[in-house]
């Protein structure tokens, strides 16, 4: 069995208001610095940079290397996963369809 810790010896006192300042509200918690942008958050600063048209080949070439990643992973799946989830009569579960399909 573990050690029961010992109870405290005082209780902890509520921080003191003066009698002549009501109590202040809490402090609001930080907001976090990633913030989710909207196709619309450009439009609100003008000194924003504008997006740049891409070449057709780095469409290209992004295009070839997510060919080449995509392979990647199904080799992977193959090689590692499809064992664990391939049913009895070589069929896939109906809800891994829902798990491939997004990223």
């Amino acid at each position: 069995s573990f050690p029961v810790p010992l109870p405290r010896k005082r209780r902890p006192q509520p921080c003191p208001h003066g009698a002549d300042k009501p109590p202040q509200p809490p402090v609001p918690r930080p907001r976090s610095k990633l913030t989710e942008s909207t196709p619309f958050d450009n439009f609100l600063d003008p000194s924003a940079p504008r997006p740049v048209l891409k070449t057709e080949e780095q469409t290209e070439e992004e295009a070839k290397m997510r060919k080449l990643k995509r392979g990647a992973t199904l080799l992977w799946f193959k090689e590692t996963q499809v064992q664990k989830v391939m049913q009895d009569d070589g069929a896939f579960p109906s809800w891994l369809h829902g798990m491939i399909s997004r990223r």
